[in-house]
């Protein structure tokens, strides 16, 4: 995918409210493909719940690339939403699994 579609897709993700798995999908495949990972870090650190739990979603489908952006998750750890918390753990782990610092 090139630039303008993931822009439109990230855009998309952002602005909805419960984004679709399958674009959730696209959206990690956008990253995985060299789309700026700066869009996942704002992600990541959003005060929109729905935007944190979308990109800790991404985040284990992105494979390698997520010790990019692993230091965006041990806060999420500790957070006060019960399915960031979990979510940011599966994640931690696939940090583990990949050896990120």
């Amino acid at each position: 995918m090139n630039n303008t579609e993931c822009n439109k897709i990230f855009v998309d993700t952002v602005n909805m409210t419960g984004t679709s798995t399958y674009t959730l999908f696209k959206l990690a495949q956008c990253f995985i493909s060299g789309y700026d990972l700066k869009k996942l870090r704002d992600m990541l650190s959003s005060d929109d719940d729905g935007a944190v739990l979308d990109a800790l979603f991404i985040c284990k489908e992105i494979g390698r690339l997520v010790c990019q952006v692993s230091e965006h998750i041990g806060s999420l750890r500790n957070s006060q939403d019960e399915d960031i918390r979990k979510m940011a753990d599966e994640v931690a782990g696939v940090c583990d699994l990949y050896g990120c610092e």
